[in-house]
Formats: C-alpha cells, structure tokens, sequence
C-alpha cells in the first residue's frame, strides 16, 4: 500500500462520484478505479460498492477511513513544514554546539539576531558528532565548540569567540581560600571536582591534562559535577571545583572563594565553518564574528 493510494480513497471517500474524485487527483476516471480495486486486493477486502447513485464505503471502508484520513493530514502537514523551511534555508542558520559553550555565545546570538533581523537561528546540540561529523553531514552548518588556541580541523575556517581558562571556587573555610591565586600544582592533594564526562568531555579532559602536565594524578571527587549543583557542592564539601573562569565569576556567593589559576593553560570556544560552506546566512553569521569578536568577554 502506498500513500497515494491511500490518498485516492480519502479523495473517493469525499467526492460523489469516481469521476470527480479522478478529476481531483488529475487521473482518468480508468486509473483511478485500478488504484482503489489495487488497494482492495492488497487488504483482502471489499472497501467500495457502487450504486445506482454513486457509490458508498463497506463497513470496512468506513473503519479504513478514520485512519487513512490521519495518515493523509499527516503527511500533508509535514510537506507543508518540509516545504516552508525548504524556502527558509537561505534565511537560516544550523548552529551545532558543544555542551556547555553557552556562555561564550549567548550574547553574540543575542545581537547577530538584533542585527539580522528575521535570520532564523537553529541551536543544535553536537553530542558524539563532533565538529568534523557534523560538517560533513552538512556543508552549510555552524559549529560552536571548545578547543585550544591555533588547532586547526582540516576543511575548515574558524575564528575564536571566546578566550577563556579554568579557575577553582572552593568554600570559604577551605585551606586555599584566602590564597588571591594558586598555581596548578598547588591543587596536588587537594579533592578536585569537575564538570561532568557526560556534561563536557573537552572540560573534564582538559582538567585533567593540566595536572598531569604539573606533575601529579588528579584526585577527583567520586562524585560527577553538573552546573546545577556547582555552588551547592563547593559550599557543602571539602573540595576545590575546577571550571571556566567566567562561569566561577558569574556563579560565586559570599561564602565562597574563586581561586585565578595563574598558571592554568588557555582553551578557548570557537566558530567553524567548512570552506565549502555556500549558505549566504552562515557566511554572513561567520563574518559577523569575526568582524565583533574583539567585543566579547575573556
């Protein structure tokens, strides 16, 4: 069964006669009469019977039509959707994103779409694609995604959004508080907690690379740390937390203490692009970037 043979049995459904529901689907009233004896055969069941006035649905017929009817809305739905942002997409912009890079973004999405009015800008989360996986999946799309200064993915352009590096909040009775800023070695010994692997794999990873560059094995808190929990974990445990600077800063209370890591290496969030990107709207959001963003935060 297919779906236009589904479709002329709503439209004979609705018609009063097959000729007039030929006309409608622009069939010979011959062709038509195929499609539904087709659809008959292949359910085993009589769904039609004609009449000296027309014709009129089995009881079969009538129980086929609830659901065909759907089935037909549906897919008319969707081809009207499918449709319209067909005709958006010189407007529109596929932006893939790392977990947790918001805060480099939000509020250069915020004035890209003040400035680009009516440009529709569509968030989509990269998870296990990667900035290589998506733009092959898609020539057209954006990727927003942490990385490190001068890393360059091949058949790509990118621009760095946001320069940034790892600080420690801790609670104000910890060892390390009333430091104004410690070294990376000085975390050695210390219960370190970080973002969550499922959260962040490039924080978590990159976390724990620093301190094995400065020489020890990290020692981590059993317990995964989500944003949510962040100032609730620093205040309650013994434990330093290690995130980007600009989240400790945006994020700490009274009763707890952001520690600068004076040595901590940089990583950065940037915007890729594939060179063969052709979408005048994901160019144009590039561009824009790069011509704005000596304006953002570090």
């Amino acid at each position: 069964m297919t779906l236009f043979l589904m479709t002329c049995f709503v439209t004979l459904a609705s018609s009063r006669t097959f000729h007039d529901a030929a006309e409608k689907l622009y069939l010979s009233q011959a062709t038509f009469s195929k499609n539904i004896q087709t659809l008959e055969r292949e359910f085993g069941v009589t769904l039609v019977t004609r009449t000296a006035r027309g014709h009129e649905l089995t009881p079969a017929g009538r129980a086929f039509l609830r659901y065909a009817e759907n089935i037909v809305a549906q897919y008319d739905r969707v081809l009207s959707l499918l449709t319209e942002y067909k005709a958006s997409a010189r407007s529109r912009i596929s932006v893939y994103t790392d977990t947790q890079t918001g805060y480099g973004y939000d509020d250069i999405l915020l004035k890209y779409r003040a400035a680009a009015t009516g440009t529709q800008i569509e968030i989509i989360e990269m998870g296990a694609l990667g900035v290589s996986g998506a733009i092959s999946a898609d020539k057209n799309t954006v990727c927003i995604a942490f990385s490190t200064p001068g890393r360059r993915i091949r058949g790509t352009r990118s621009v760095t959004l946001v320069n940034s590096r790892l600080a420690a909040l801790v609670r104000a009775s910890h060892p390390l508080a009333r430091r104004p800023s410690i070294t990376v070695a000085e975390l050695s010994g210390q219960t370190l907690q970080l973002i969550s692997e499922g959260q962040s794999s490039f924080l978590y990873d990159f976390a724990v690379a620093q301190c094995r560059a400065a020489g020890f094995e990290p020692k981590l808190s059993p317990y995964s740390l989500w944003y949510s929990t962040i100032t609730e974990a620093a205040r309650e445990l013994p434990i330093a937390a290690l995130i980007p600077l600009p989240i400790a800063a945006e994020i700490r209370t009274a009763d707890l203490a952001l520690l600068e890591i004076s040595d901590a290496q940089p990583f950065c969030i940037d915007v890729f692009i594939s060179e063969e990107c052709d979408s005048p709207a994901a160019l144009h959001f590039f561009d824009y970037v790069k011509n704005t963003k000596d304006t953002q935060p570090q």
